[in-house]
Parts: structure tokens; C-alpha cells; sequence
């Protein structure tokens, strides 16, 4: 018998919401930067959603490894995509700035943070209290 215990759900939903600071920390980076022209782009911002993107594709192979076989998405699967796709966006944030205001894409980047963070506790939710 296999002992129940929390290391499992520690190994894979904590490495996923560590990740999707990381996003939310880009794309406030990427904000508080300001509008770049393609000649001036700073890639150091850059190379951390970069980085990130690497980790998201990575920790598939964990996920696949400790996750049990199932037909249906698990809440580390739903995390994992919706991780993926903010992970995504965070990537395209900073080529925005080429062509919109300082203002304009501080106020979109704020936003973005806020809704982000607003449709994890509502996956987390749905997840865990709605879906049974």
C-alpha cells in the first residue's frame, strides 16, 4: 500500500505556483522597463521569462512521473496549462511595448497581474470545491 502524504501534492503544485510568480514578476518587469524601440530591447528582462518557459517545458517530465495515469485533467494538469499559457503570454508582453505607450502597457501589465492571480484562485477553487 502506498502511504498518502503530502509530499506528492508539494512536489508538484508548489514548483508550478513558484513558476507562476515568475511569470507574474516578468510581466510587471516588462511594465515598469518602459516602451523599448527593437534596437534598445534589454534581453536580460527577457531572458527571464525565457528561463521560465524552459522550466514550465521541464517539469512536464516530473509531472508526467508522479501524477497517476487518469483520462480526465488532474488539478497539476490544469495548473500546468494555464502556467503554460500565462508562461506564453509573458513572452509576448514585452514585443506589446513596441508598438503601444508606457502608460498603456503599464496599466495593461497591472491588469494582466490582476486577473491572473484572480483566475488562479478560481481554478484552484473550481478544482478543488466545485468539480467533485
Amino acid at each position: 500500500l502506498e502511504k498518502n502524504s503530502l509530499g506528492t501534492v508539494f512536489t508538484i503544485i508548489v514548483p508550478l505556483l513558484i513558476m507562476f510568480l515568475i511569470v507574474l514578476a516578468s510581466i510587471m518587469q516588462a511594465s515598469i522597463l518602459g516602451n523599448y524601440s527593437k534596437k534598445d530591447f534589454n534581453w536580460n528582462g527577457y531572458s527571464v521569462s525565457v528561463g521560465n518557459l524552459a522550466a514550465v517545458l521541464a517539469y512536464r517530465f516530473v509531472i508526467e512521473a508522479v501524477s497517476p495515469d487518469v483520462g480526465y485533467l488532474t488539478l497539476s494538469d490544469t495548473l500546468y496549462v494555464f502556467v503554460l499559457g500565462c508562461t506564453v503570454l509573458s513572452l509576448a508582453i514585452p514585443f506589446l511595448s513596441f508598438y503601444f505607450s508606457h502608460a498603456l502597457m503599464k496599466r495593461v501589465s497591472l491588469l494582466l497581474v490582476i486577473l491572473l492571480n484572480l483566475l488562479l484562485i478560481f481554478i484552484i477553487y473550481y478544482s478543488f470545491f466545485i468539480k467533485v
